[in-house]
């Protein structure tokens, strides 16, 4: 026969086991979403490219060089066969992505231009990053952009090959 301190000692036991199993599910939860934001650091990910045929790697870097200044950015840095371009974010990215010592945010892409088996063609490559605290060296954080915002970076790029004489590659209409 239950008695009436058993019965309240049984009822808490079971609130306590409850409230035990819900913030374990919470935890679990927080730990998925929390390792869920990471963006997997795969080797060659995020890289977006166009395959440019019959240039020089003169005329390649000439054309990034008014490409990407067309659209706002500083060249960083030009070598033989590497090239990065950077330019400060707007408002809304520093708000995003700023730290507390440090409002401004800007985008630095990494370009390379890589040769392809015949000598007369070449792959231009380019991988763009979040820049924050830039020109501190001890505070710069450089964090790769993930491959959703790849768009306009592809879009510079397709416009580098057009400059260079290649056709422009038109996407059929879907019926």
């Amino acid at each position: 026969m239950m008695t009436l301190r058993s019965l309240t000692f049984e009822m808490m036991i079971t609130k306590r086991a409850d409230r035990l199993r819900w913030s374990n599910l919470c935890y679990l939860l927080g730990a998925l979403v929390v390792a869920g934001c990471k963006t997997a650091d795969v080797p060659g990910g995020g890289y977006t490219g166009v395959i440019i045929e019959g240039s020089t790697r003169d005329d390649i870097r000439v054309a990034a060089k008014t490409v990407f200044e067309k659209n706002g950015y500083t060249s960083a840095f030009v070598g033989i066969d590497e090239m990065v371009f950077e330019k400060q974010d707007g408002g809304m990215s520093s708000l995003a992505y700023g730290t507390w010592m440090s409002m401004a945010v800007w985008t630095r892409v990494k370009m390379d231009i890589l040769d392809l088996p015949g000598g007369t063609s070449y792959i231009l490559r380019a991988q763009a990053y979040r820049v924050t605290e830039k020109g501190d060296r001890v505070m710069e954080e450089e964090t790769r952009m993930a491959k959703s915002r790849r768009k306009p970076f592809q879009e510079m790029l397709d416009e580098i090959k057009l400059r260079l004489g290649a056709p422009k590659v038109v996407q059929p209409a879907n019926p």
